[in-house]
């Protein structure tokens, strides 16, 4: 068994936040569990924002449920889980901190209440899933850790499938699909 050394005593509250990435996207991904269903409600009662603009209700749903929701939850296990999986430090501070922004810059754009050009709806929503991408593999590759290579294979796979949902040149809703089988 590997043990990671870490600092006995986090500088400040928003360090040890910031300390492993489960942290901020536990947080993330129970905040908006809650936020989505508010949103969800509020549209089944007629008082809500309009998804963005070429999507459906539904496929707005499977989006931030597939890959907001279900991405916090991988990306914060994933995080912790290669720290154990390498031997490395976490990943934290500054870095983490811009994954969570990439992430809720994703849930802001997909509101479809700012009526963004889809350029930034595509930068805002494939952003998280590509900076988690390099983390990820960045701490494998650094490991030499060739078993894992396959977690950013996969990592690959859903970040295409979430920029080919942005384009909107496949079936939305087929990407859906083939995002469920992947995480499965």
């Amino acid at each position: 068994m590997t043990v990671i050394p870490l600092r006995s005593e986090p500088e400040s509250g928003w360090a040890a936040f910031l300390s492993n990435g489960f942290r901020p996207m536990f947080l993330a991904c129970a905040l908006q569990a809650l936020g989505a269903m508010l949103l969800w409600l509020m549209q089944l009662g007629g008082v809500s924002l309009p998804p963005p603009e070429g999507w459906s209700g539904i496929e707005w749903h499977g989006h931030e449920m597939l890959f907001g929701f279900v991405g916090a939850a991988i990306g914060g296990f994933l995080l912790a889980a290669v720290a154990k999986w390498t031997g490395r430090r976490p990943v934290s501070g500054w870095p983490l901190l811009l994954l969570l922004l990439a992430w809720i810059a994703g849930r802001v754009a997909s509101s479809g209440g700012l009526s963004l050009p889809s350029a930034a709806l595509v930068v805002a929503n494939t952003g998280y899933w590509v900076w988690l991408l390099l983390l990820v593999g960045r701490e494998i590759l650094a490991a030499g850790n060739r078993r894992n290579l396959v977690v950013v294979l996969a990592l690959a796979a859903m970040t295409a499938l979430n920029l080919l949902f942005q384009l909107g040149w496949v079936s939305r809703l087929h990407l859906l699909e083939s995002q469920v089988l992947l995480i499965a």
